[in-house]
C-alpha cells in the first residue's frame, strides 16, 4: 500500500492534536476516573439567599446579612475549616449570585441535573448566632481579601470547570495537588488565595450547575477574562473518553516514528479520526458526567483498535518507557484483547530499535 494513499484524508490529526494535547498540568489527565460524580445535596454545598436579596446588585446591609447567614451554615456543616477560609467562602458564594451563576429559582429540569444546592433562607437561624457570625465576618474580611477574590473569581472558577471536565469530579483527595499546579500556571501564589481547593469546590461553588459552570468558563474564554492557561485548556478532552485520548496519542506519535503504519492500518487511523471529529463537535459526548449535559455515549468498539494499541504498548516498552501511557488502563485494556497482534508487533519495534531499515520491511510485508 502506497504511504500517499490516505494522507490527505487523515489530515484531521492534525487538526485533532490540539484538542487531546497534553495538559501540562499532570500529564495524566486522560488516566480518568470511570465513574463521574453521583448528584446529591449536601450540607456544606448549599447556598443560602435572604428572601430580600432580589437582584445582583444589592445595598450594603443586604450583602452583610448573606455573608453573616451562609458563615453560619457553612462553618456548621464543617467546622473543622478556619473562620478565615470559611468567610472566604461565604464571599465566593455571594460572586456566584452576584455574576448569575446560582438561583433558587433556576428549574432544575432545564439543565440536566435532579438538585439546587442555592436556596432561599428561611430564617431558622439564632440571633446569637448571626451575630457571632457577623463579627466574624468583619474580623477576617477586609477590603483587601474582597479585592483579590473579585478580581480573582473568574480564574477560580474555570479552574474548578477545568477539573471537572478532566477529571470528572469537583474534588477527590488526590486533586489539591493539581489544583495547586494549575493555579501557579494561571501565574498565582497559593499563599494569596488563602482558601484550599477542597472548601472551594465542594464548599464555594459546587452549587454551580455543571452546564452553568462550563458555560461560563466559554464566556470567559470568548472574552479573555482569564489566564491563558485557561484558555489553551478549555477543549481538553473531558474524563471518560480516556480509552480514545490515550489510543490517540500514542498512534501519533507512533506514526511520527514509523509513518507507514498510518498506511498499513488506514481504516482504524480513518475510523479514530472521525470519532475524533463527533467528539470536537459534541463537547460533553461520552463524559462520565454527560447525563448533566443532555450529552450522549460514544459507541467505541475497543476490539477493533487492539492490534493499534499493542502496537503502542511494544513501542513505548522499547523506547519511551516514562510515558505516561504506560500507565494507562485504558490503552493496555484495549491491547490485552490483542496478544498475538502484540508479540508479533513487539518483534517488529525491537527490530527498529536495532536497524530501522529492517523493521520497514517488516511492516510493509
Amino acid at each position: 500500500m502506497q504511504d500517499d494513499v490516505q494522507m490527505a484524508d487523515l489530515g484531521i490529526f492534525d487538526r485533532a492534536a490540539d484538542w487531546l494535547q497534553d495538559d501540562n498540568v499532570n500529564g495524566e489527565c486522560f488516566m480518568t476516573r470511570e465513574v463521574g460524580e453521583v448528584e446529591s445535596i449536601e450540607a456544606h454545598s448549599v447556598i443560602y439567599i435572604p428572601s430580600e436579596m432580589a437582584t445582583a446588585e444589592q445595598p450594603g446591609e443586604v450583602i452583610q446579612k448573606f455573608l453573616t447567614i451562609n458563615y453560619v451554615y457553612a462553618k456548621a456543616a464543617n467546622p473543622n475549616i478556619p473562620d478565615a477560609q470559611v468567610c472566604k467562602i461565604a464571599y465566593l458564594r455571594f460572586l456566584c449570585v452576584k455574576n448569575g451563576l446560582v438561583s433558587p429559582r433556576f428549574n432544575t429540569a432545564n439543565y440536566h441535573v435532579k438538585y439546587n444546592e442555592c436556596v432561599f433562607y428561611n430564617n431558622e437561624l439564632q440571633q446569637e448566632n448571626l451575630v457571632h457570625g457577623l463579627g466574624v465576618i468583619n474580623q477576617n474580611l477586609n477590603q483587601q481579601i474582597l479585592t483579590y477574590l473579585r478580581r480573582n473569581f473568574s480564574n477560580i472558577v474555570c479552574c474548578v470547570a477545568y477539573m471537572f471536565r478532566v477529571r470528572g469530579h469537583h474534588y477527590v483527595e488526590d486533586m489539591e495537588t493539581r489544583y495547586n499546579d494549575l493555579w501557579n500556571h494561571c501565574l498565582k501564589k497559593n499563599e494569596e488565595l488563602g482558601v484550599k481547593w477542597e472548601y472551594i469546590a465542594h464548599n464555594a461553588v459546587h452549587a454551580i450547575f455543571p452546564i452553568v459552570l462550563d458555560n461560563f468558563w466559554k464566556e470567559c474564554v470568548q472574552t479573555n477574562k482569564i489566564a491563558g492557561t485557561l484558555i489553551k485548556r478549555f477543549d481538553s478532552a473531558p474524563a471518560g473518553i480516556a480509552s480514545v485520548h490515550a489510543l490517540f496519542t500514542g498512534a501519533m506519535d507512533l506514526a511520527l516514528v514509523l509513518p507507514s503504519l498510518k498506511t498499513r492500518f488506514a481504516d482504524l487511523y480513518q475510523e479514530l479520526a472521525q470519532l475524533i471529529d463527533y467528539l470536537k463537535a459534541n463537547r460533553w459526548a461520552g463524559s462520565v458526567n454527560r447525563n448533566m449535559y443532555g450529552a450522549n455515549q460514544v459507541d467505541f468498539n475497543e476490539a477493533m483498535f487492539a492490534p493499534l494499541a499493542s502496537i503502542i504498548i511494544a513501542a513505548l516498552a522499547q523506547f519511551n518507557q516514562n510515558s505516561p501511557l504506560n500507565k494507562s488502563a485504558a490503552l493496555n485494556r484495549i491491547a490485552a484483547a490483542a496478544p498475538i497482534s502484540g508479540f508479533i508487533i513487539g518483534r517488529t519495534i525491537q527490530a527498529t530499535a536495532m536497524d530501522a531499515a529492517n523493521a520497514k520491511g517488516l511492516l510493509e510485508e
